[in-house]
């Protein structure tokens, strides 16, 4: 039992922790990146009763120690830290703790808390609450808006109403029926009847609701032809007049839907062209004019992987191909940084089998692109220690190209808001304003790819911000079309829309 355990247990963690990187939202939601936790407390049930039990003082030490950890996770987990991953590990294994400890522990442990008659009550109630609290959250969010601390705590009390109602009229109801019940065929019919309606239910709703539309493909049309209407400019492209950024509380349509921005990714990240974690191939994929002589190189993370939309709109209209290198949480750097906590190997080995490619390719330029890191230096440093140690290993990394002839440009990284646009999005479609962010808080004024850009004169840097804020404000909506898919990524539509304000930084380098 336990090696079945095992066998299920050990692998869903490790696809947890891989695809919380890739894809926090999804990775929250999907079976397969929980079932080591529902592992971890069948383990529990298996050894239930088998070899000596602790000593009480050992046991009441343990059980403190779980309840210790489900409070610290409670109170000092945020939004930014990867879940579930193998961050879930602390309120998991802290709940097990409890478990384990409580037949030993008795009155000197947590039971001490957890057996008084309202926890008890509250304990009884837990699974129907579960149920019934997120709907009533999300119903609650659809119809007021962001919901402040308050707001959401007094959803939840009253979340306890239908909960304790479906908790004593249908689950209690249907344990004692099928208690009474003196065969398994009798009971499995029971289970076979409930399966079908869930799955005739499913069916109306699949029939009713409609899907959301597809990822969107802005398009332009790069130059008209003598005597053509111009086309229209979207996005971005409208700010290249000189017309101001605005922040505006509503639009007649948004593209793309916010229910389906997840998917408004660029080329790279669906045809394997970005390398996973654990790849170092330098491996090269061509937008624009693929068959141009004048060629610049795209390099670096995720982040430089969400401008390609930009750089092949740009590079179509004026001839130039862009072979672009990316891989996932990694910069162009010369030192190491942290990926999961550890060392990332793999992202230093990358940078070196790039920099051996495009010295032997020589494009006429270099651009880099890089989210936040933060870097190893004998032990892992802070995100605000590590500016300094990172921007030289950058210009380290920049070195090579520059002696070889290589022009190099550096992208700032754009506002990171930290948290998922599109839901702001799809609960204040009338009030958009509200999902507005500050742009001190967002945007480093001095991350690492601006700090070594400032030290070398020869070096171009790239800033996009004005596309994307105000002097006050970053909107996440522009001209219709949404900015953000996730908490930090540009939608590949909002990207492409960058072509104008990326050409009159690119075009100028390769005359």
């Amino acid at each position: 039992m336990l090696v079945g355990v095992a066998l299920i247990g050990v692998p869903s963690l490790g696809w947890s922790i891989y695809y919380t990187a890739a894809n926090p939202g999804g990775a929250y939601f999907v079976t397969t990146t929980r079932m080591w936790e529902l592992a971890i407390g069948a383990v529990l049930a298996i050894l239930a009763g088998r070899g000596r039990p602790a000593s009480r003082p050992v046991s009441a030490l343990v059980g403190w120690a779980g309840l210790t950890a489900i409070v610290t996770a409670s109170f000092l987990f945020t939004g930014a830290l990867p879940f579930p991953s193998y961050t879930a590990l602390i309120p998991t294994l802290g709940a097990a703790a409890i478990i384990w400890s409580g037949p030993s522990a008795g009155k000197f442990g947590p039971g001490l808390i957890l057996g008084l008659r309202p926890m008890v009550k509250v304990g009884e109630l837990s699974y129907s609450l579960y149920l019934w609290h997120w709907p009533l959250i999300v119903i609650a969010g659809a119809l007021l808006g962001t919901l402040s601390p308050v707001a959401g705590l007094i959803v939840v009390a009253v979340s306890f109403i239908p909960a304790w109602l479906s908790l004593r009229f249908v689950e209690k109801p249907m344990q004692e029926w099928i208690k009474t019940q003196h065969t398994n065929g009798s009971k499995l019919g029971v289970g076979v009847v409930i399966t079908l309606v869930a799955a005739a239910l499913s069916l109306v709703l699949v029939v009713q609701v409609t899907p959301p539309p597809p990822a969107a493909t802005v398009q332009f049309t790069p130059t008209p032809v003598t005597g053509a209407a111009a086309p229209k400019a979207v996005g971005a492209q409208t700010l290249v007049s000189g017309t101001g950024l605005q922040v505006l509380d509503s639009f007649p349509s948004i593209t793309p839907a916010p229910t389906n921005a997840a998917d408004d990714v660029p080329l790279v990240n669906k045809n394997g062209c970005m390398q996973g974690n654990d790849s170092s191939d330098a491996v090269v994929c061509s937008f624009g004019d693929k068959s141009s002589s004048k060629v610049i190189a795209l390099v670096g993370d995720s982040h430089a992987a969400m401008l390609i939309p930009g750089f092949d709109a740009m590079a179509a209209e004026q001839k130039i191909r862009v072979d672009t290198y990316t891989k996932g949480a990694c910069p162009f750097a010369t030192g190491t940084v942290e990926y999961n906590g550890k060392p990332y190997d793999s992202c230093t080995q990358w940078v070196a089998n790039v920099t051996e490619k495009l010295l032997a390719d020589k494009p006429t330029a270099v651009v880099t692109v890089m989210s936040r890191y933060r870097a190893y230096q004998g032990a892992l440093l802070s995100f605000e220690a590590s500016k300094p140690l990172l921007a030289s290993e950058v210009a380290e990394a920049w070195a090579p190209l520059q002696d070889a002839g290589m022009k190099v440009v550096s992208v700032r990284d754009l506002p990171r808001p930290d948290v998922v646009v599109p839901d702001c999005v799809a609960q204040n479609s009338s009030k958009l304003s509200s999902c507005a962010l500050p742009r001190g808080s967002v945007l480093w004024g001095d991350g690492p790819e601006v700090l070594a850009a400032r030290a070398d004169s020869s070096v171009t840097l790239m800033d996009l911000t004005p596309a994307v804020c105000t002097d006050d404000l970053c909107p996440v909506v522009i001209d219709g079309i949404l900015v953000y898919r996730d908490s930090n990524h540009l939608t590949a539509s909002y990207a492409r829309t960058l072509n104008k304000q990326i050409e009159a930084v690119i075009t100028p380098l390769l005359r």
